[in-house]
């Protein structure tokens, strides 16, 4: 599935491509330094997929993502975690190390683009940060 993000208010709007149209995708600009921040969510309850974000402009640096994950999936009340973190309901401990994890960019098809492929296991959800390359 293609998501149109040409009324993105960004100076360079990404392409958004999945493997289903069960991924759910919510592109973010930030203004001040040009940020770009994408949420996924596998909304499948039993089928891994794939999404590739094409940015139009080489400007961009390796991304970081982040995941929302439980075991139990969709229909999950507690063991829910965020970057590895999990949190317990009306306090402010936590546990587990923070996990974030690398995403590569890589040579787009268009000349100038830059293209990241992130893995969404099924029932999870995931921000994607990319920055501008320093």
């Amino acid at each position: 599935m293609t998501y149109d993000l040409s009324s993105l208010a960004c100076a360079h709007a990404p392409q958004i491509k999945s493997s289903t149209d069960m991924i759910k995708v919510w592109p973010l600009s930030d203004l001040i330094d040009d940020t770009l921040r994408v949420v996924i969510i596998n909304k499948t309850p039993d089928t891994p997929a794939s999404v590739t974000i094409t940015v139009p402009s080489s400007q961009y640096g390796t991304a970081t993502l982040v995941r929302l994950q439980a075991q139990g999936g969709l229909a999950a009340k507690n063991g829910v975690s965020l970057g590895g973190r999990s949190y317990i309901s009306g306090s402010a401990n936590e546990g587990g190390s923070r996990v974030q994890e690398s995403v590569v960019r890589k040579l787009g098809k268009v000349e100038g683009s830059l293209t990241y492929t992130v893995s969404m296991p099924a029932g999870t959800a995931a921000l994607l940060t990319i920055p501008k390359a320093s």
